[in-house]
């Protein structure tokens, strides 16, 4: 049922990543673009999806400079990330499923990064931004179940594989 419901998360987790990069590449063509999820000038996923903050968490262009290969769109990262998630997701090894706690953690780490942006520096609330939060949290939480749930559970003795 944990497996079910994470790839789920992971599957809006690619939608929704999917969509932000539509958003985000149409208001970049047409400037009058309005998405679906822009209600007023401080309600508005598009002036998140485009800002400054949308590629490389913000992070990577001051650091490594605005051309360099990893400078790319939040929502690419995010496309790659749940996809990699739904696919190591339902692994039974205790090693993947530490990874998967791993990456809830950071993406639950770069949440809060981003939130921080949205709310104090960009003063705004993106719906699209929020929701994967959401799902961010969503998947660390089944993450910390799940390892929880095989670290309770005894280990198989070898000898008795007959």
């Amino acid at each position: 049922m944990l497996v079910t419901v994470f790839r789920i998360l992971c599957l809006c987790g690619i939608l929704l990543s999917m969509y932000g990069r539509f958003v985000a590449e149409s208001k970049k063509i047409d400037s009058s673009y309005r998405a679906a999820c822009d209600f007023s000038s401080s309600f508005s996923c598009s002036k998140a999806l485009v800002s400054e903050y949308s590629t490389g968490f913000g992070i990577v262009g001051p650091l490594l400079g605005e051309d360099h290969f990893l400078n790319i769109s939040n929502s690419l990262y995010g496309i790659a990330f749940y996809f990699l998630l739904f696919i190591i997701g339902g692994a039974r090894s205790q090693a993947m499923r530490l990874i998967t706690l791993a990456a809830g953690t950071v993406s639950c780490v770069m949440s809060v990064w981003l939130a921080y942006i949205l709310y104090a520096i960009l003063h705004d609330f993106c719906l699209v931004c929020v929701a994967t939060y959401a799902i961010n949290a969503g998947i660390y939480t089944l993450s910390v179940m799940r390892f929880r749930q095989a670290a309770a559970r005894p280990g198989k003795d070898p000898r008795h594989n007959c």
